[in-house]
């Protein structure tokens, strides 16, 4: 199997990248971080090489099939995930199990105090 049969049809509605573009614009356009952009260039997904002794040049059109597997994998994933619900669960629960006690002590003693009214005596 050749590189040209393995690689995914790329979206007509999406835009044309640059021919060769640097890591960090390759960080921008796929909105990960540059030490994820050099994972994918060790692991063969992206395509690039060194354009004299130290600028490293990287394939557009690999830019866009990364985006693409990148899109699909996404969408087979389902719906987002909500940590903010479980986060508050697991906060809550821990709460319930370690009060905070100074807090509670005040607002005990605080429910409990009798009230005084002003001008009268004891």
């Amino acid at each position: 199997m050749s590189l040209q049969e393995a690689e995914l049809p790329l979206d007509p509605r999406l835009p044309r990248l640059p021919t060769f573009m640097a890591p960090r614009q390759v960080a921008l356009e796929l909105n990960i971080g540059l030490t994820k952009v050099y994972e994918h260039i060790a692991s063969g997904k992206l395509r690039s090489f060194m354009d004299g002794k130290r600028k490293r040049q990287i394939l557009g059109d690999s830019v866009s099939q990364l985006a693409a597997e990148m899109i699909a994998a996404g969408i087979g994933t389902g719906p987002p995930s909500n940590p903010t619900a479980k986060a508050t669960e697991a906060s809550l629960a821990s709460r319930r199990l370690n009060p905070p006690k100074r807090r509670m002590q005040h607002a005990r003693q605080m429910a409990n105090a009798p009230t005084r009214r002003v001008g009268s005596s004891p």
